[in-house]
């Protein structure tokens, strides 16, 4: 009769070799974590695919006392040793393959960090591993923390934190940051400010600041989060847009009387290219942050990403 091998399974074969070796229906079943039906259903279709269904007890005698196998049996499972080896050599070789090939890191990032200190980071480390992708996926902080916990990304970078518990988390700082207020070269409020001189107090400072419109990143913005807790009076000020990139901000700043609160490590360059310029003042506080590398506490990396999580040991 011709042979059913066409619907021999793998883990049929597992199960006829766990029987082999505890030579014990009940025994393989709590093993495999299977019912004794299943484990006979996988013995008789083993049967079925080598000898048709005119060989019910092709590979197990059972009419024997104690568990044995037939001399088909025997065949199959000398057959099945030779059959697991090679699945083994082969997975060994997939694996020893995949591990020549390129590997990802995936980093969820806000603005700030994502820009301005991963990058060098990435170009030191990828110089040294060359088959390492690292992928830094930029948006705010908040949504940055959110996608790290429904995602499988490995690392986040953050300038706050946003409801998250900073100790369920491994944390490095990466960098130290100031917020600026920010307004066009020729904004009014510099006049106003040169007339009061050094008369001008803090209340009147935050008097002549919030008669202008402001425009900030969206909610979500570790920025616009941590200004607005740390900026005396903050409440008052006057919110007129919000945009989800820092470039789309300094356009309408350099058309408008409007202001806003950025990263100092946006000022080099907007300053030079848009026309303009940080307002200063003695009597404004120190706004300061750090930015955080973080990862999921506990998490085990591989070797590749411990490499990289240990370039931030400063």
């Amino acid at each position: 009769m011709e042979s059913s091998i066409s619907k021999l399974r793998l883990d049929y074969l597992n199960t006829f070799n766990f029987l082999v070796k505890y030579k014990s229906f009940s025994e393989t079943a709590r093993i495999l974590n299977k019912t004794q039906g299943t484990i006979s259903m996988h013995i008789k279709e083993l049967e079925h695919a080598f000898g048709g269904t005119n060989h019910k007890q092709l590979l197990i005698d059972r009419n024997s006392k104690n568990f044995q196998l037939t001399p088909e049996g025997f065949l199959l499972y000398s057959a099945t040793q030779k059959i697991e080896e090679i699945i083994n050599n082969v997975s060994k070789k997939i694996d020893e393959s995949i591990g020549k090939k390129q590997k990802i890191i995936e980093i969820q990032s806000s603005s700030i960090p994502g820009e301005y200190i991963l990058p060098a980071y990435i170009l030191k480390y990828n110089s040294k591993h060359t088959n390492v992708m690292i992928e830094a996926l930029i948006s705010n902080s908040q949504e940055a923390l959110r996608r790290m916990r429904e995602s499988k990304s490995t690392f986040c970078a953050i300038g706050g934190w946003f409801g998250e518990f900073e100790a369920d988390y491994d944390v490095k700082v990466i960098g130290k940051d100031t917020i600026v207020i920010i307004g066009r070269e020729k904004h009014p409020i510099f006049d106003k400010l040169k007339k009061k001189g050094i008369n001008c107090s803090r209340d009147d400072m935050i008097n002549e600041l919030k008669e202008y419109h402001w425009i900030f990143r969206e909610s979500g913005s570790a920025t616009l989060d941590w200004f607005m807790k740390h900026f005396p009076r903050s409440q008052e000020i006057q919110i007129g847009l919000k945009f989800h990139n820092n470039s789309s901000i300094l356009h309408a700043l350099e058309n408008s009387d409007a202001l806003t609160a950025l990263s100092s490590f946006v000022v080099p360059s907007t300053v030079k290219n848009w026309a303009l310029k940080v307002i200063k003042h003695k009597t404004l506080p120190i706004i300061e942050r750090n930015l955080y590398l973080i990862k999921r506490k506990g998490i085990k990396l591989q070797d590749f990403e411990q490499k990289f999580w240990d370039l931030f040991n400063l």
